[in-house]
């Protein structure tokens, strides 16, 4: 029994630190998607249309 109770320790300690490692890297993606939203205004601010419209303004 004590076997069954390590083995269920170390999958609870792994689901945490899949989900420390997931909450990190969901974090960095908003902050990657937020420098990318600020460089896109800033290029719509020189003139350049998005990519989707296909057309520079």
């Amino acid at each position: 029994m004590d076997k069954v109770d390590d083995e269920f320790e170390v999958a609870a300690m792994q689901v945490r630190t899949v989900g420390s490692l997931l909450g990190g890297a969901a974090d960095e993606l908003r902050d990657l998607q937020r420098q990318l939203q600020a460089l896109l205004d800033e290029a719509a601010g020189h003139g350049w249309a998005s990519r989707r419209a296909g057309t520079r303004r």
